[in-house]
């Protein structure tokens, strides 16, 4: 009886990894929540298409919204929600292959490392496995599979964050990002977390790579205020524009589906706003 289930077990193993195989490229967006989305993106990068990237995008949920079909193939987004761009620097020191170009977003350079989403990503026994067993990953689980695959079959929008929140909402989560920019960050932690970002450029340049820094627009009434100008200002001090390469922060109207993240029209616009910046630049 154990022989035979341990066989049943092993059979369904080797057909599903059949089907991962053969139908890669249809599964996307498998993770359940955000946390997942971003274990999965890493895991995309580590193992996946990620390592073919020659320009790597690194940054929080507001660069994520980034429409990926409008960039070439050979651009990956490793931008994740909640997160920031210590987390994706962290993907990359550690990563076999290293791309040409690296975007650093500017929005969130304050916001520190996830050490959770370090552990999870480099586990001392599935690390090494996820890389030649791939239904071991986040993105290949049987039932967010399923799901994912019937949700595309069915023409669900795949992310709620894409609703436009109505009138009264909206006003309130803007009001909401106007008072939290409106606070000057403390000096200790700006210094801090810019002596760290300096550090890691510094070893990103040494390896050959080309970094670029790029800041995503938000509404229009928080773009200017003090948080993110004490932001902007540093990188000025610690990158200067007479060293590094900087795509500006367009002064066009952006409209924003909470004040802070872009809705899909201007995700598109914006994200063809980079892609010829871009060009320029490289």
């Amino acid at each position: 009886m154990v022989k035979k289930a341990i066989a049943v077990t092993l059979l369904f193993l080797a057909a599903y990894s059949l089907f991962v195989y053969f139908f890669e490229n249809k599964i996307s967006r498998t993770g359940q929540n955000q946390y997942d989305r971003n274990i999965v993106k890493g895991e995309e990068y580590l193992y996946e298409k990620g390592q073919k990237a020659d320009v790597l995008i690194l940054g929080s949920s507001l660069a994520s919204r980034l429409i990926m079909d409008s960039l070439p193939a050979n651009y990956y987004n490793l931008a994740m929600g909640g997160m920031g761009i210590y987390d994706g620097i962290s993907l990359l020191s550690k990563s076999s292959r290293k791309p040409k170009v690296v975007l650093i977003e500017m929005n969130v350079a304050l916001r520190d490392l996830n050490k959770d989403l370090e552990k999870d990503l480099y586990h001392p026994v599935f690390y090494s496995v996820k890389k030649y067993i791939p239904i071991l990953r986040k993105k290949y689980q049987p039932v967010p599979v399923l799901k994912a695959l019937f949700r595309d079959r069915s023409g669900m929008k795949p992310d709620a964050g894409l609703y436009q929140l109505p009138k009264h909402l909206f006003d309130r989560e803007v009001a909401g990002v106007i008072e939290r920019y409106s606070v000057p960050p403390k000096p200790e932690l700006t210094k801090r977390k810019f002596d760290e970002l300096s550090r890691d450029v510094q070893m990103i340049r040494k390896s050959g790579i080309q970094v670029i820094f790029f800041e995503m627009p938000i509404h229009q009434d928080a773009r200017n205020l003090i948080e993110p100008q004490t932001t902007r200002t540093a990188f000025y001090k610690y990158f200067p524009k007479s060293e590094f390469k900087y795509i500006d922060n367009p002064q066009d109207v952006y409209q924003t589906s909470d004040g802070i993240h872009l809705g899909p029209d201007d995700a598109l616009r914006y994200t063809i706003y980079l892609r010829n910046k871009i060009k320029q630049l490289i």
